[in-house]
């Protein structure tokens, strides 16, 4: 869920994939588009995402505190990004 949340998140802020794209893929894409942190942020959220989705071992509630830390830490980021996205669109 969190994962999707990003996701949503990165979407307003302009940086979206196609509705059919994997997280692998989505991952793959935003290499290069995403500062640190939130890159960091959504490389931690698409392993749980795939351990969860893909695999036996259930991701723990341990793990998912630490994820939803840093994704709440990456929110300026986010924030910035929404804010240059209505910039550009007004130029």
């Amino acid at each position: 869920l969190l994962y999707w949340e990003l996701r949503r998140g990165l979407r307003a802020a302009g940086r979206s994939g196609t509705a059919s794209i994997t997280p692998l893929e989505y991952l793959a894409a935003m290499q290069n588009q995403l500062p640190t942190g939130l890159l960091a942020a959504l490389t931690r959220a698409t392993a749980l995402c795939e351990q969860a989705v893909f695999t036996t071992r259930p991701v723990s509630a341990e793990q998912v505190r630490a994820l939803r830390s840093l994704v709440r830490r990456t929110a300026w980021a986010r924030l910035k990004l929404r804010w240059q996205r209505r910039e550009k669109q007004k130029s």
